[in-house]
């Protein structure tokens, strides 16, 4: 193809840049591409087809690379020319036509389950013919004189198939990560053609917060309590974890919001969190409180801090400019 051809096909002005190709090729490729004519008949198909690759050539031709080896990377694997990956494309269109559709669920598990692994009971939809039509989706309607016409039927809604729900165990591994993803061939939506195959179902498996364990970005959060000296000047906590008793330096101070992280102590080798909370009945304790309150005013006493004057300072001038 010669380059003033090629111009023609992308609806281009001779020397346009190669953002405006670019741009000029994705506006027409996207309008003929294959995956938007489903269900037009094969001569408009076909049809549609010679100018997608007509096209891709011109672009190709404008952009330096219908001189290279061609080597197409799309739609799931490597080709060695673009026939073949148009070939590819109409015959993964024509699968997913004719395929179930793949379906997700979730289920919740003990962290104990996850750590160990075992059985664990899951509920999946299940789909069968409808007896009323046969899987048609449609049942003759008789109107006078023997004469019929085809409507939906109302057992299945037109899909052709009834839903229901079935209990199944499951197989855990041992060291689940919670947001593990699991396959199960065959188990999803119902085949679209007798050609086709059932949809896949796919089980992500989420851990169940309990007494201890938190789940938190699909790892786990531990709120280890205390006493009110380590949490002012600092100290240390032991926390259980999947791979037993792990010591926790705590900071002095330390803000209720900041999570610890323990590197490689979760399960599976993931991180554990720590989030370090002060024990509430200090505060309830009026001795304790009286102690808190005597320790605070001598703070104050002996040390001047130029952060709160600031704050006060900065208050009272706004204030003033509010009134």
């Amino acid at each position: 193809m010669r380059k003033d051809e090629a111009y023609n096909i992308l609806n281009l002005n001779h020397g346009a840049d190669e953002k405006t190709v670019k741009k000029a090729y994705r506006r027409a490729a996207a309008k003929y591409h294959p995956d938007k004519h489903h269900g037009k008949d094969e001569t408009e198909i076909k049809e549609n087809e010679s100018k997608f690759k007509e096209i891709k050539l011109a672009y190709e031709v404008l952009t330096g690379k219908a001189q290279e080896p061609q080597s197409h990377q799309g739609f799931g694997g490597s080709y060695s020319n673009f026939q073949d990956m148009f070939a590819e494309a109409e015959k993964q269109r024509r699968e997913a036509m004719m395929n179930g559709q793949n379906i997700e669920i979730q289920t919740h598990i003990d962290i104990k389950l996850a750590i160990h692994g075992g059985k664990t009971n899951i509920t999946i939809p299940v789909f069968d013919i409808c007896k009323e039509c046969d899987g048609t989706g449609v049942v003759l309607d008789e109107v006078n004189q023997g004469f019929g016409a085809q409507k939906y039927c109302h057992s299945c809604g037109g899909r052709g198939n009834i839903s229901s729900k079935k209990d199944l165990n499951m197989n855990i591994p041992k060291n689940t990560k919670s947001g593990a993803r699991f396959r199960m061939m065959g188990k999803g939506g119902p085949r679209r053609s007798p050609d086709g195959k059932d949809g896949v179902l796919f089980v992500v498996v989420v851990y169940k917060d309990d007494d201890y364990f938190k789940n938190i970005h699909h790892g786990l959060c531990v709120e280890a309590y205390v006493p009110l000296d380590v949490w002012i000047i600092g100290g240390s906590v032991y926390i259980a974890t999947p791979t037993g008793k792990v010591t926790v330096e705590v900071p002095a101070l330390i803000p209720s919001d900041k999570l610890l992280r323990i590197a490689g102590k979760g399960v599976g080798g993931n991180d554990i969190f720590v989030s370090i909370k002060v024990d509430n009945n200090y505060f309830k304790d009026s001795d304790i409180e009286s102690i808190i309150k005597d320790l605070g005013k001598s703070l104050r006493d002996k040390h001047i801090s130029k952060d709160v004057d600031n704050f006060n300072l900065k208050t009272k001038n706004k204030l003033r400019e509010l009134k």
